[in-house]
């Protein structure tokens, strides 16, 4: 398919590692029609909080994809605990090396003590460090401390005296509902805002709305929570990022948290994204790794199973759509559906010109079938013809109808689906390079013929088997 290509002028990392190894990390902030603030990390940020301590920690965030080769989760947020200086040094070091970027919580006690020294002494200590892409001011002040506009305002302060990296600021939904993103729009770039509705005894997406209550009052309208959020970070200009659940109770504990299901889990990822979240981060890694099995929950396994299955999935969806969330939904009226539970949007991939779909039932209940319409005129030069659903396995590509605007899918209570929208090969050079390639047409002309079996009958009998008289050995020089 021949597109209009976007050219990406925003920077890419131009460190010493290869980029297979490296995640690209530079910081730039942009305005953004009609979506508002966007913050482009590049790659778009998926991850954790940790702490700054436990130097393999970041190593296995990176590894947790099921894509030979890829990347898992590229940044962590970094809270500070008591812990040497080399090991501190030696957990950056891992970061820079598997390309996870690490946002660093500034000293607490620094901050709640208004001492802009000691901050500017902490900051000037770790910022040269190439893992380090920016800085953590304090986690939910408001619900936690009250009134600190005065505290956040020096460390902020300080902070900027020595580092241009941009400052992150968590709220929770007391600080919200409080107004503090516009308050406190001072002191951050970029805010965060954390709601975890899986709690223990509960069945699956309970806490996401009226339609599915909890008993628990704390973060049981958790999709109400998003869409707060999302207008107010359209109000203040400033981007934020959703901090979903990823652990449950250790032993012992009675907070009455669970793991999420893969599905609330990749409802609570995309519903963020559709409201606009720039970054997700996950709460948290060094909980995660420790949360033990609970086989009378919804998702009853342990924390490393939850990483090896749950979260590789995230990883992998969010990574390939990645280049195109970093540029917002495509402008104008995309995506629409015939019943107002199913909510999405178009992204366009800058770099393949690939446009991909994100589609979710929000509401309880079955939509079977929903249609879906898109409005892509004026962006390809061709009709599309199918969309291929993603990371369903060998589900076939559901055809467009209606010029290629049109197509039906099932959604059960808050199903995500995510698409690929395909294109009609212009001719079969481009077929061969979308990957349609014929089993037996050695010679990539579409067609499989004489020509074909020429080649083969040109080969036969040759042979590579090790120790075998007669076979090729290409290995030696």
């Amino acid at each position: 398919m021949k597109l209009i290509r976007k050219v990406d002028t925003r920077c890419k990392w131009t460190g010493p590692l290869a980029p297979a190894m490296m995640a690209v990390l530079c910081l730039v902030f942009m305005v953004s029609t009609p979506a508002g603030a966007v913050n482009s990390f590049d790659p778009f940020p998926m991850g954790w909080y940790d702490v700054f301590a436990g130097v393999t920690r970041p190593a296995l965030m990176a590894t947790d994809t099921d894509v030979p080769g890829g990347q898992g989760s590229n940044i962590a947020i970094a809270y500070w605990m008591p812990y040497p200086y080399s090991g501190r040094m030696a957990y950056l070091d891992t970061a820079y090396s598997v390309g996870v970027g690490i946002i660093l919580e500034v000293e607490r006690d620094l901050v709640l003590n208004q001492d802009p020294a000691g901050i500017s002494t902490f900051v000037a200590q770790w910022d040269d460090h190439p893992a380090v892409v920016g800085w953590y001011l304090f986690d939910e002040p408001y619900s936690n401390w009250g009134e600190m506009g005065t505290e956040l305002q020096i460390a902020s302060d300080a902070i900027r005296a020595q580092s241009s990296k941009p400052i992150m600021l968590l709220f929770g939904e007391p600080g919200i509902d409080a107004g503090k993103p516009a308050v406190w729009s001072s002191v951050y770039d970029i805010f965060g805002v954390d709601g975890y509705s899986c709690r223990m005894g509960e069945v699956e997406f309970s806490g996401l709305g009226s339609e599915s209550p909890s008993e628990f009052p704390y973060w049981d309208d958790w999709k109400g929570l998003m869409d707060r959020t999302q207008a107010q970070s359209l109000a203040v200009g400033k981007p934020y990022w959703s901090v979903l659940s990823g652990f449950s109770d250790l032993v012992g504990e009675t907070l009455n948290y669970r793991f999420p299901t893969n599905a609330e889990s990749k409802f609570h990822t995309f519903y963020s994204l559709l409201r606009d979240a720039s970054g997700l981060i996950y709460f948290s890694y060094y909980r995660a790794v420790d949360s033990p099995a609970r086989p009378e929950e919804a998702y009853p396994f342990w924390g490393w199973t939850w990483l090896d299955t749950v979260m590789a999935s995230r990883n992998d969806e969010v990574n390939l759509l990645g280049p195109a969330l970093r540029e917002g939904p495509i402008a104008g009226n995309a995506f629409s559906a015939d019943e107002a539970a199913i909510i999405g949007d178009v992204y366009q991939d800058p770099g393949t010109s690939i446009f991909y779909v994100v589609a979710l039932n929000k509401m309880k209940g079955d939509r079977a079938p929903s249609t879906i319409t898109l409005n892509l005129q004026g962006l390809p030069l061709e009709t599309p013809v199918a969309v291929r659903p993603l990371f369903e396995g060998s589900v076939a590509p559901i055809p467009l109808t209606a010029g290629g605007t049109q197509f039906s899918d099932d959604f059960s209570s808050y199903e995500v689906h995510l698409y690929q929208v395909i294109y009609e090969p212009a001719d079969c050079d481009e077929a061969i390079a979308d990957g349609y390639r014929l089993v037996g047409d050695f010679n990539d002309d579409c067609v499989i013929d004489m020509l074909d079996v020429a080649s083969f009958v040109s080969v036969w009998l040759d042979c590579i088997e090790p120790g075998v008289s007669g076979c090729q050995t290409p290995w030696l020089p």
